[in-house]
């Protein structure tokens, strides 16, 4: 608790995690109300949250390998928090949840069992999601890609114009890449 009152960043994952905890309440958790034993698929609440869209897109983790008597908990979300994503067929139990000072986050799941690829890049989504979880506390976007606007809706027979603009002063050499 001291390393985050401190200005710490802290991602953790457990499948089986005590209430009795004092970091319990940190992260943003009310209670949890059972562990179970098959490992589910996992859904962004928040589609638009960079923990799913920067610099991977992910929307969903989907279980492949049931290694463990435990695969993951259900959690209750404190009001302050922010729950990120949530397990199939449980949409008020947290799976991923942001704290309210926004520097912890709890994944309620076995990452082992989440080997798929289901954007088929060839990297596997739990690694993606770790990467964003990452990169969301390091504070760092695509700043040398600019998107104008971000989204749009555009109904059939219109269109409708982005401005892009590739801005490369003060990054180092080499390529790089954005969706």
């Amino acid at each position: 608790m001291t390393f985050l009152s401190n200005g710490g960043k802290l991602i953790y994952s457990a499948w089986d995690f005590d209430s009795s905890n004092p970091l319990f309440a940190t992260f943003g958790l009310n209670s949890f109300i059972n562990s179970f034993t098959t490992p589910s698929n996992l859904y962004s609440s928040v589609t638009q949250h960079p923990v799913f869209n920067n610099p991977n897109q992910i929307s969903q983790l989907l279980w492949t390998d049931d290694q463990y008597n435990t695969d993951g908990q259900f959690v209750t979300v404190s009001s302050n928090a922010t729950q990120l994503a949530y397990f199939n067929g449980f949409p008020n139990y947290g799976s991923i949840v942001l704290n309210s000072s926004e520097n912890s986050i709890y994944n309620a799941f076995q990452a082992i069992n989440y080997n798929g690829d289901n954007n088929s890049n060839g990297k596997i989504d739990v690694i993606e999601l770790i990467e964003n979880e990452i990169q969301f506390f390091r504070g760092v976007s695509d700043t040398w890609l600019n998107v104008n606007p971000v989204f749009d809706t555009i109904t059939s027979g219109n269109s409708s114009q982005f401005d892009v603009e590739f801005n490369s002063t003060g990054l180092i050499s080499g390529i790089y890449n954005s969706t």
